[in-house]
C-alpha cells in the first residue's frame, strides 16, 4: 500500500467517524422525541405501561442511526475529494486515486487486444498513457507526505449533538419519574391508651 492509500484510507476512516457521529445524533434526537412523548403518555397515565416503552425508542434511534451510518459509509473518492479541496491540489489526489483503480483493468484490456496492426498503435497509445500515470501517481505521492488527516477530516461534536444527550437524559428521567405511584396504605396499630378506655 502506498503513503497516498494509507492517507486516504485515514482520512476515510476519520470522515466515517464524523459521519458515524452525526447519524447517531439523528437517531437519538428521533428516538429521543418519541421516548419523551412515550415518557409524557405514561407520567399522564400514572405508569399504564412499562418503563421499556419509553426507553425503547431511544435505542432502536441510536441503533438506526448507527445503521444508517454504515450502510451510507464515506467513499475513498470522497475522502479524495476531501483531501484535494482542503490541501488545494485541484484533482490530483482523485486522479491519482482512479488511476490507481483502473490500473488493473487497463492492464487486462491491453493483454486482450492482439489484432496485428492494432498492436503496435495499442502500445503507443498505452505507452504514453503510462507515462502520463506515471508521473501523476508520483506527484499524488510527492503531495501525500503533507497530507494530515486531521486537518482534512477534523472530529468534532455535531451541532445538534447537545440536542441529542438532552432528549436522551429527559427520556430517561420521564422512563423513572413517570411509574406507577406507590399506594399508601396506613398500619394498624393497637393503641394501649384506647384499648384501656374501651375497657
Amino acid at each position: 500500500m502506498t503513503q497516498l492509500q494509507q492517507r486516504i484510507q485515514l482520512v476515510r476512516s476519520r470522515l466515517q467517524r464524523q459521519w458515524m457521529w452525526s447519524c447517531l445524533s439523528w437517531g437519538l434526537i428521533a428516538g429521543g422525541g418519541v421516548a419523551c412523548l412515550m415518557g409524557i403518555v405514561r407520567l399522564l397515565t400514572q405508569g399504564a405501561f412499562g418503563w421499556s416503552w419509553v426507553v425503547g425508542p431511544l435505542a432502536c434511534g441510536a441503533m438506526l442511526g448507527l445503521l444508517f451510518s454504515w450502510l451510507t459509509r464515506r467513499s475513498e473518492k470522497e475522502s479524495a475529494s476531501a483531501i484535494d479541496r482542503v490541501c488545494n491540489l485541484k484533482d490530483r489526489t482523485q486522479t491519482a486515486l482512479q488511476f490507481m483503480l483502473t490500473g488493473n483493468s487497463d492492464a487486462m484490456r491491453r493483454n486482450a487486444v492482439s489484432v496485428g496492426d492494432h498492436r503496435a498503435t495499442m502500445g503507443m497509445l498505452t505507452g504514453n498513457s503510462d507515462a502520463m500515470r506515471r508521473l501523476q501517481m508520483e506527484d499524488a505521492e510527492a503531495h501525500a507526505a503533507t497530507i494530515l488527516p486531521e486537518k482534512v477530516a477534523p472530529i468534532h461534536s455535531p451541532r445538534l449533538w447537545s440536542l441529542a444527550l438532552s432528549l436522551t437524559v429527559t427520556a430517561f428521567i420521564l422512563a423513572v419519574w413517570s411509574g406507577p405511584q406507590p399506594i399508601l396504605q396506613a398500619m394498624e396499630q393497637a393503641n394501649a391508651v384506647v384499648e384501656r378506655q374501651a375497657d
